[in-house]
């Protein structure tokens, strides 16, 4: 790890996704990615993907997949596009299989995930090569991606696989790649605007962090020098 250069923080969300990266050498600065195909100045993209008619290869991501909702297109229109695949973040949980949302048959949940973080991978690739030339992508940067807190234990397994196949590590068991939970990292953000709120030492607050597909409810307590 002491070879790690940049930390980059992924937020691999139900509906929405996004990261932000600093050096370890200028810890205060954090730069929040803004830059998106299909779009500009917004901090996140959507969580889905474009495929091909056999739904094996990714034709667009993010904003792009969404220009054209496939339903919304005449019968007979021809050419029409695939259904774009969203919410595939939802089939790791425990949810029923009458509660998870729709998947074409012959594409895996785990495969759109790492299809999903390809892409992000990419994207993260170049943002940081133009930032920094002499970088060597994976093995100088170290990841840090968010899981939902009450989420079952193979979660952390499925995603550092997902991670692994999408090229974000550079061996499986890579200790550049941690996890937090969302709660866990919002309560950290908390902690850097603590003093708009008038917060002291043995002060309480509850985070409530409403993502797109779930919603985590988590107490803080404040201790001395910033800790919780």
């Amino acid at each position: 790890m002491d070879d790690i250069r940049v930390l980059v923080s992924i937020d691999f969300g139900t509906t929405y996704s996004g990261f932000a990266y600093v050096h370890k050498e200028n810890q205060e600065t954090v730069v929040v990615n803004y830059s998106w195909p299909g779009k500009e100045g917004v901090p996140k993209a959507p969580t889905a993907l474009q495929y091909d008619e056999e739904y094996k290869n990714v034709t667009s991501w993010g904003n792009l997949a969404l220009e054209e909702d496939p339903d919304e297109v005449p019968d007979d229109t021809e050419g029409q596009r695939p259904r774009p695949v969203e919410l595939f973040k939802l089939h790791i949980s425990n949810l029923s299989k009458k509660e998870l949302p729709w998947l074409p048959p012959q594409l895996r949940y785990t495969k759109a995930i790492e299809d999903y973080l390809t892409q992000m991978r990419k994207l993260i690739q170049v943002t940081l090569e133009r930032r920094w030339p002499t970088i060597n992508f994976p093995q100088q940067v170290g990841f840090v991606l968010t899981i939902p807190a009450e989420w079952p234990p193979h979660t952390t397994k499925v995603m550092r696989e997902c991670a692994y196949k999408a090229g974000l590590l550079p061996s499986l068991n890579s200790q550049q790649l941690e996890f937090t939970t969302e709660p866990e990292a919002a309560a950290l953000h908390c902690l850097s605007v603590i003093k708009e709120h008038n917060l002291q030492p043995n002060d309480s607050f509850l985070v409530a962090d409403c993502g797109g597909g779930t919603v985590d409810l988590t107490l803080r307590k404040l201790l001395p020098e910033n800790k919780l």
